[in-house]
């Protein structure tokens, strides 16, 4: 879960973002996104500027989808160490 502020940012239209992964039947993985807006001017929150977020990470899945396994693992790895970190 995360927090985004739309544009135009002077109008302070944030919402809160949970992103998740479930498997199909066949085993391959879908992305499904809860979008919860927190503040700000709904007609901002329904408008071009969710429809630009939401492309936007469309995209990055896309981009992640399209990478080698080995460097899936890199990332992978990157992030259990932030992760251990923290802890």
């Amino acid at each position: 879960m995360f927090r985004v502020w739309l544009y135009p940012y002077d109008t302070a239209t944030e919402q809160e973002v949970t992103l998740y992964f479930t498997r199909d039947k066949g085993g391959e993985w879908r992305a499904g996104i809860i979008l919860r807006m927190l503040s700000g001017m709904l007609s901002v929150w329904r408008g071009a500027s969710q429809y630009s977020f939401l492309d936007d990470l469309r995209k990055q899945l896309l981009l992640w989808s399209s990478l080698p396994p080995e460097e899936r693992a890199k990332y992978f790895r990157i992030v259990d160490r932030i992760l251990s970190q923290k802890k």
